[in-house]
C-alpha cells in the first residue's frame, strides 16, 4: 500500500509540474515561425530551430547538446594507438629451420611507424632467464640483426618488437614476435 501511495503522489507532482510549465511552452511556441504559417522567417535568433525538422524530443536540441557538451567531459581520440607500430612479421630463419654455423642473420619485415626494433635471441623459450640471453639489444635501426659466436647443435628462440621509441606518454612498442631455429 505504501508503494502505491508514492506512486500515486508521484504521479500527481509530474502531472503538476507539466501543468504549470504548460503556459510558458504555449508562450514560446507561439512566438517562433512556423513552416506552414510563414514561407520567410523574420526573426533570425530561432529561424534555424523553426525550420529544422522537429525532433521526437524536444530537449536535446543542438543548443541543448552544446551545453551538455560543455559541462560533461567528452571523449577524445587516444593519439598514443594512431602511432602504434604495426607487428613484425620474421621472415629469417624459418620457424624451427635448421642453420649451418655459429653465426645466424636475423630478419623480419619493416613495421609502420617503427623506428627502432628491440631483439632478444635466448636459449630459453620463454625469455624468463636472463642468464641464457645471447642477444637483448632494442636500439636496431635495421630490419636485421646478426648473432655471432651461437653454439653448434642447440636451439634458439628468438622475438622481435618494433618500437616508436618517443619516450612520451605516447611511448609504444609493438607485441613480440617468436620464432626458434637450431644450429647445425
Amino acid at each position: 500500500m505504501k508503494s502505491f501511495c508514492v506512486f500515486i503522489l508521484g504521479l500527481i507532482v509530474t502531472v503538476n509540474f507539466a501543468i504549470a510549465n504548460e503556459p510558458e511552452h504555449k508562450a514560446a511556441s507561439e512566438t517562433m515561425c512556423s513552416t506552414e504559417k510563414d514561407a520567410k522567417c523574420d526573426d533570425k535568433s530561432h529561424a534555424n530551430e523553426a525550420h529544422a525538422p522537429k525532433s521526437k524530443n524536444k530537449d536535446w536540441t543542438h543548443k541543448r547538446l552544446e551545453q551538455v557538451a560543455a559541462v560533461l567531459p567528452q571523449p577524445v581520440a587516444d593519439q598514443s594507438k594512431a602511432d602504434k607500430p604495426t607487428v613484425v612479421k620474421l621472415t629469417s630463419p624459418k620457424f624451427l629451420s635448421t642453420v649451418t654455423g655459429t653465426d645466424v642473420k636475423l630478419e623480419w619485415t619493416k613495421s609502420d611507424n617503427a623506428k627502432v626494433y628491440h631483439i632478444q635471441v635466448s636459449r630459453d623459450a620463454g625469455f624468463n632467464n636472463r642468464q641464457m640471453y645471447v642477444a637483448n639489444n632494442n636500439a636496431v635501426v635495421e630490419t636485421s640483426f646478426e648473432v655471432k659466436n651461437l653454439e653448434p647443435n642447440t636451439k634458439y628462440f628468438w622475438r622481435v618488437a618494433a618500437s616508436n621509441n618517443d619516450m612520451k606518454e605516447g611511448y609504444t612498442k609493438s607485441n613480440f614476435t617468436s620464432s626458434a631455429f637450431t644450429t647445425k
